[in-house]
């Protein structure tokens, strides 16, 4: 599966548990415990993707090659990227299926529901649901990646992208949201707390350049005032050290009141000392004995 398709995927999991749909990972090649999704993918192909040039399942020739403008051979893809009309970038793709989510809701009649469209039967359910900001929901369908801020800001597809907010952030690992054939902006999360909203670097309009050279010039200040106050603080907390005062004793404790791990290790030192059995010393003599 595609990285891109991969995070969307993980994103919309959180939109339906965030709207208390309880989601269920099915097993691959299994398209009999998920008949409604698999019908939708047939309608899909049925009533758009069909229709839009280069669609690989339309008809043959007895050779295997698609008819149409364009085959799926190398060289006929090759061919048509140099059309004047060719296959749908994924800009277009996108913009075709939103229209045709539009029409399939708020148009098409629909069987099993008596007729009606699904945006009628919506409006004619009288069911209590949980309702979600439309720009929170909107973050939450995003796809969904983990980076760490670094002296460039936040590195996404080959682009550094920047905010004011960012500054004083450095080695934080962030989550990003995007939109994978969008890269104009990225969504900067902590955790579940929206941080910012970043732009690639050389998009930047002189506003925002300006609200960034602000940011970092009071960052800067921020971080001056941090360092003289700890020099203060240490000179302060240094200056008994060397006014000339004679030294005192610094012991928490007595010197006579040692812990009593520290009385047992110097007995078995001691111990160990009076040992006449260790290598390098003479067994004792008579005259020793006797003396």
């Amino acid at each position: 599966m595609d990285r891109g398709l991969e995070f969307t995927a993980t994103s919309v999991r959180k939109a339906l548990a965030s709207l208390g749909v309880d989601v269920h990972r099915l097993p691959a090649y299994t398209p009999h415990r998920k008949g409604k999704v698999e019908r939708l993918h047939r309608t899909l192909e049925q009533t758009l993707f069909s229709s839009l040039p280069g669609y690989t399942k339309g008809p043959r020739n007895t050779a295997g090659r698609l008819h149409g403008p364009w085959d799926d051979s190398v060289a006929g893809r090759a061919a048509a990227e140099h059309a004047p009309v060719g296959p749908l970038r994924i800009e277009d793709l996108a913009e075709r299926v939103r229209t045709w989510a539009r029409w399939y809701n708020t148009e098409r009649p629909h069987r099993a529901l008596d007729g009606r469209t699904p945006a009628q039967a919506w409006l004619e359910d009288t069911f209590a649901v949980h309702r979600i900001d439309a720009d929170r929901l909107r973050h939450l369908l995003l796809a969904d990646v983990e980076r760490t801020i670094g002296k460039d800001g936040i590195r996404l597809n080959n682009l550094s992208y920047l905010a004011p907010e960012l500054h004083g952030r450095r080695g934080q690992v962030v989550q990003v949201r995007y939109m994978p054939h969008d890269d104009r902006t990225i969504e900067v999360y902590s955790g579940e707390v929206h941080l910012c909203t970043a732009h690639p670097h050389t998009q930047l309009t002189p506003a925002q350049t300006e609200a960034f050279r602000e940011a970092a010039r009071a960052e800067f200040r921020r971080l001056g005032a941090a360092r003289r106050r700890a020099n203060t603080r240490t000179r302060r907390e240094l200056a008994p050290l060397v006014d000339g005062t004679a030294p005192t004793e610094s012991r928490v404790l007595p010197a006579g009141h040692g812990d009593e791990l520290a009385l047992r290790r110097t007995q078995r030192l001691l111990q160990e000392r009076s040992s006449t059995s260790l290598l390098g010393l003479d067994q004792p003599t008579t005259d020793d004995q006797e003396g």
